[in-house]
């Protein structure tokens, strides 16, 4: 029995289409579970393993650094793949680093380096699930683009709280069950994209050429375009402007200038993702 081909209903309003809403929820849960690890890490890394920020700082680049080198080439890759396909593939390497974690934990080891091996390994399945995850939907939505793409970040932020809100109990509820339940997350977002039917490549429709040519080709393209370089500028400047004070300062703040732990690392959070979620909210109802 063959598998069901992509065709997506652009008659039906979008949320009533069955593959957006199978999307969308996989993409709920998928950041249900990076809300989970905002705190988790942070909170082993910092209150825990209680490292000097300087540590702190390369454990979050550790994160941060497979999408760095990576990225472009996932999406190179999600050009050329069916993306049901590449992100079922991603998703279930995603569940390893937090079950991996949760292990050693339950076994007594837990150590710097291995956190830095779990940023690696978590970081290096995100390069290839962002892009996979961002070209699906703009081929889910086709002219609904700028609702969908509304609508998802509305529930990225939502969702990302709930799983902020949840790894605030760190401390009494042990990272073990945490990390499980980060790993359950990500299993339901696994769940929901097997639901989705496969969509393939656009291959056919692509230059004959390397994965390396067409990236090269994409920063020409972003040089050329002003709108497009100025929006990277910016994003440039927020990782030099605020990134380092957000994954390292406040943690750091928060264990010792106030004594907290993974409860006060939560309500930072949630309160900067809530003031982030009003904006999208806002525009839909717009």
């Amino acid at each position: 029995m063959t598998s069901p081909s992509f065709t997506p209903d652009a008659v039906l309003p979008l949320l009533k289409q069955t593959q957006f809403r199978w999307y969308i929820a996989g993409q709920a849960n998928w950041f249900a579970s990076w809300g989970v690890r905002h705190v988790i890490f942070p909170w082993l890394v910092v209150v825990v393993l209680h490292e000097t920020p300087d540590r702190v700082g390369l454990a979050q680049m550790a994160v941060l650094l497979p999408n760095l080198f990576l990225l472009l080439v996932g999406g190179a890759v999600a050009d050329r793949s069916d993306l049901r396909r590449l992100l079922i593939v991603a998703q279930s390497a995603a569940l390893l680093p937090p079950l991996g974690l949760a292990a050693l934990m339950m076994m007594g080891h837990l150590s710097y380096p291995i956190m830095v091996s779990y940023g690696l390994l978590l970081g290096l399945t995100i390069a290839f699930v962002s892009p996979a995850r961002d070209t699906l939907m703009s081929r889910l939505a086709g002219n609904e683009i700028q609702r969908a793409v509304t609508i998802a970040t509305g529930l990225q932020f939502g969702c990302q709280i709930i799983g902020v809100v949840l790894a605030g109990y760190a401390a009494s509820v042990g990272a073990p069950l945490l990390l499980l339940v980060q790993a359950g997350f990500i299993a339901a977002a696994l769940l929901a994209t097997w639901q989705l039917a496969p969509v393939p490549s656009r291959r056919d429709v692509l230059a004959t050429s390397s994965h390396w040519f067409e990236i090269l080709d994409g920063l020409r393209v972003m040089r050329s375009i002003p709108l497009v370089a100025s929006i990277v500028e910016l994003m440039v400047a927020v990782g030099f402007t605020f990134m380092g004070w957000f994954l390292v300062i406040l943690p750091v703040t928060i264990r010792d200038t106030y004594g907290g732990g993974a409860t006060e690392i939560a309500v930072a959070n949630m309160c900067f993702i809530s003031g982030t979620v009003a904006a999208p909210l806002l525009m839909l109802r717009i």
